[in-house]
């Protein structure tokens, strides 16, 4: 036993001299590799939020917002500066909303759209989260001390695929150009607005699903509307665009599943979801990217929710 355990103890130890060696190496040599990328653009949504410094309308989501926002059109319409921090599903939702940190003004409204109310605290995909976070110490905020396993699961693959592009001489592993899927496609407002619309999605039974709701879920935004309001802001829940064809679930089912939602949550929901029920041809790459005309249509839903929960607000004053 004592043998075995020693062995243990010796492996245990070479695998942490390795990752230290891997580690030190990413770091002092390699560097960061992935600015050009498609997650590199939160540097410029970060970089944007922290230049307002007057009452600003937040978008807090994955890659629905990022890919479906007219957000110099939301600006127009709200009067108010907006910014996209919609990036990627992958992170997942408390990856979003741990970018508030950056800090919050007296006046802010935070818009949430989400695609999914049952998802946890855990880091589902390890290597997209550290090819985010990466060498930019100001971002390390977004994660939690709960992360830190899978990152270190995951600093193996990513360090060796850093080393390959490092070695091709692709160091800012910037995708071809017109690639909606790199930094470059974003515009100032954190909007993808580069979009090869030649991938339509192709909807089979089962592919469109109603969200789920737990609670984990539900207690986290609950405690992060309270936070927000201490702070003097507002949060939104807003709905996500639903790709409407004979596979969408029927109507009564979204609305039993928004009568939840409303119920669970201590912030307005200003969205009825049977309202971004959008044509499935508008749909491209995944089942949340709209293109021009469906992000146009997405857009002047969300304007017209928040004018109404304005409108409201200003009779309940």
């Amino acid at each position: 036993m004592k043998k075995f355990i020693k062995k243990v103890m010796t492996f245990a130890l070479i695998f942490a001299v390795i990752t230290v060696v891997i580690v030190t190496f990413d770091r002092m040599v390699l560097g960061n590799q992935y600015t050009g990328s498609y997650q590199a653009s939160l540097l410029d949504k970060k970089e944007r939020y922290l230049s307002i410094n007057e009452p600003k309308l937040i978008l807090i989501g994955n890659s629905n917002l990022a890919f479906g926002m007219d957000s110099e059109k939301l600006q127009e319409a709200v009067g108010m500066p907006v910014v996209n921090m919609g990036l990627h599903g992958g992170l997942g939702n408390i990856f979003h909303e741990n970018m508030l940190k950056f800090g919050l003004n007296k006046g802010d409204i935070v818009v949430v759209c989400h695609t999914s109310y049952g998802d946890g605290d855990d880091v589902s995909e390890a290597d997209l989260f550290l090819s985010t976070l990466e060498w930019h110490y100001d971002l390390w905020s977004l994660a939690k001390p709960q992360d830190i396993p899978a990152m270190f699961s995951g600093i193996h693959q990513y360090s060796f695929t850093s080393l390959l592009s490092w070695v091709q001489g692709n160091k800012e592993r910037t995708p071809k150009q017109n690639n909606c899927y790199s930094r470059s496609a974003f515009n100032e407002y954190g909007d993808v607005v580069v979009k090869p619309e030649a991938n339509k999605v192709v909807f089979v039974k089962d592919s469109i699903t109603i969200p789920e709701i737990k609670d984990s879920c539900i207690d986290r935004l609950n405690e992060l509307n309270k936070t927000i309001s201490e702070q003097g802001a507002t949060m939104l829940v807003a709905a996500y665009p639903i790709a409407y064809c004979e596979y969408t679930p029927e109507p009564e089912k979204y609305d039993e599943f928004e009568s939840q939602l409303r119920s669970k949550l201590d912030c307005d929901v200003i969205s009825n979801f049977t309202d971004y029920f959008i044509p499935s041809e508008l749909f491209y790459n995944t089942k949340y990217h709209l293109s021009e005309e469906g992000t146009k249509l997405r857009t002047e839903l969300l304007i017209n929710d928040i004018q109404n929960w304005k409108a409201s607000s200003d009779k309940t004053r």
